[in-house]
């Protein structure tokens, strides 16, 4: 969240051009910033800031912290194709819809998304699901599945992120709907 809305870079070039440009005027000019308020006050509330630290201090925090939450999920997973099992479970939808938005995006600051894409198995979970779910999006049409295109505008890539999250709410739907249909242990 506060690569998207909290890096002052990403949000001014990626996020604010993206949400704007899908609102009707004069949404489009009032709703980024009200958005970007309230997810900036909900990471602060994560986040606890002590009063002598600089905002780079506090921003390097939030990157040095997101990097070990990110590695130590690598580790967890580790050579195994999901979590707990041989099939996806809700922690698996929930790295899903925070990773591939990451891998996806064609973030300007892009750090946190340089050390996910170092991480090779958190890549491959993802690559794994959207082809286990969504067979229909093959690798060289991922972006235009997602609105947006390799060769295209850079208002037509921004178009990702809102397909993307759409992907992440189908596949955690179906995760939920195997995990009712069948009886469910945890390795």
């Amino acid at each position: 969240m506060h690569t998207f809305w909290g890096d002052a870079f990403n949000y001014s070039e990626f996020t604010r051009p993206w949400l704007a440009s899908s609102l009707p005027f004069p949404m489009g000019l009032i709703l980024p910033g009200r958005v970007r308020g309230s997810a900036t006050e909900r990471f602060t509330q994560m986040v606890t800031k002590s009063s002598d630290a600089t905002d780079e201090e506090f921003e390097q925090q939030m990157y040095s912290d997101a990097t070990e939450c990110l590695s130590l999920l690598s580790q967890s997973l580790g050579s195994r194709e999901y979590f707990f099992s041989d099939r996806p479970s809700s922690l698996d939808a929930v790295v899903f819809a925070h990773v591939a938005p990451l891998i996806k995006a064609r973030l300007p600051n892009s750090r946190l998304q340089h050390h996910v894409k170092s991480l090779d198995n958190l890549c491959l979970l993802c690559h794994r699901v959207l082809h286990q779910y969504f067979p229909h999006v093959e690798d060289g049409n991922f972006f235009i599945f997602l609105g947006g295109g390799e060769g295209g505008t850079f208002l037509s890539n921004l178009m990702m992120l809102p397909s993307t999250l759409y992907v992440v709410s189908m596949f955690a739907a179906k995760v939920e709907k195997l995990l009712n249909s069948k009886p469910y242990s945890v390795v």
